[in-house]
């Protein structure tokens, strides 16, 4: 698929769900509707929000539903911090997006295949992604029309709500638009994870460049690029790893509250709906494990590209250059917290479903189900 298509589709979505870095429209009075934009999607998903919480409150007593308005009130949970750290770090944002978007507009030849190759390298599981978050989205939506439940979500109100009256179509409509809120807040990982397929994509170029060099000149212009992606990596480290923390430690209990109303024998429409919660939990973590062990690897290829180049016999310079890159090289492109998030690899999500699973079995046992 066009690579131009991919992003337009990216930037339209997160444009609808308000995590777009509402600068890049010049004109004031549209970075006001945006800011405006943003200000009310944070307020509807905090109207559901509170209900969520007087409903674990209400509902404490029973395990069963406590489990669902826990796993719903975290699902919830991350487009709210979505909306906070997109604002937050709107400025690096914008910085990062205005190189991919520039890129991507130029890029032509060769390059242009080797971006091509990593886009359709993620391009199904992002699709995939979309349309099985916005399943969910539809089930938690149009439960109430196959269950008894008034309301789409597991909420408690402090007043009466009767069926088919003005507040009950109102308190409907409003947990509904929370609720695909919640679904379209994958762009927010999508687009992270589209920042991590360019700069793998940027690393394979440099190293059919490094190859390909025969000049001093080649190499050095090679290693003014090399320079280029340790920068566009940092920054892009420092804007994501706390949205990648808030996403490993929320989507955690997400699935360990979401897998407990499967072992409790309930309807098969409420058990679709947490088979769904359960897997696009997985898939989020996944969306960001993938590419990012894929940087990492390109990362280190480029030391042993740099090594293989003809820099023997040139200047001191340009062997100290050298000789720097292939040190800093060797130290690849993870991203991490220390001390709070690990290397974020394949081995890092397979430790986090293994883990997932144990922590769920150990709860199953506590609740005696």
């Amino acid at each position: 698929m066009n690579v131009t298509l991919v992003l337009r589709a990216i930037i339209f979505c997160a444009k609808i769900t308000s995590t777009w870095p509402s600068n890049f429209d010049s004109n004031f009075s549209v970075r006001i509707f945006k800011n405006f934009q943003w200000f009310v999607s944070l307020l509807n998903a905090i109207g559901l929000f509170i209900p969520l919480l007087l409903g674990a409150y209400h509902y404490r007593n029973e395990s069963v539903k406590l489990m669902k308005v826990l796993s719903e009130t975290t699902a919830l949970t991350i487009i709210l911090f979505n909306f906070i750290l997109c604002k937050w770090q709107e400025k690096n944002l914008r910085v990062l997006l205005a190189e991919v978007i520039s890129f991507v507009k130029t890029v032509k030849g060769d390059n242009e295949i080797i971006l091509h190759n990593w886009v359709n390298r993620y391009l199904s599981m992002w699709i995939f992604g979309v349309v099985l978050f916005a399943q969910a989205a539809i089930f938690f939506s149009f439960g109430p029309f196959v269950t008894s439940d008034l309301l789409p979500a597991t909420s408690w109100y402090p007043f009466e709500i009767k069926p088919f009256r003005k507040r009950h179509y109102f308190i409907f409509i409003q947990q509904v638009i929370a609720i695909f809120q919640t679904g379209l807040g994958i762009t927010t990982d999508i687009t992270i994870s589209f920042l991590l397929c360019y700069l793998s994509a940027k690393l394979e170029i440099l190293d059919v460049q490094i190859k390909s060099s025969r000049e001093l000149e080649e190499l050095n212009y090679c290693i003014n690029e090399h320079e280029n992606c340790i920068r566009f990596f940092k920054l892009l480290t420092h804007t994501a790893r706390f949205m990648l923390l808030k996403s490993n430690l929320l989507m955690a209990m997400t699935i360990i509250f979401g897998a407990i109303p499967l072992i409790s024998r309930e309807p098969l429409t409420e058990s679709l709906q947490f088979i769904l919660i359960v897997t696009t939990s997985y898939l989020r973590i996944y969306m960001m494990a993938w590419p990012a062990d894929d940087v990492r690897e390109m990362s280190q290829k480029i030391a042993w590209s740099i090594y293989d180049s003809s820099w023997v016999g040139s200047s001191t310079k340009i062997q100290k250059s050298v000789a720097f890159v292939i040190c800093r090289a060797h130290k690849p492109f993870i991203i991490s917290i220390p001390g709070l998030l690990p290397p974020l690899t394949l081995q890092f999500y397979s430790s986090f479903v293994s883990a997932t699973l144990s922590y769920f079995a150990t709860l199953r046992a506590v609740l005696g189900k």
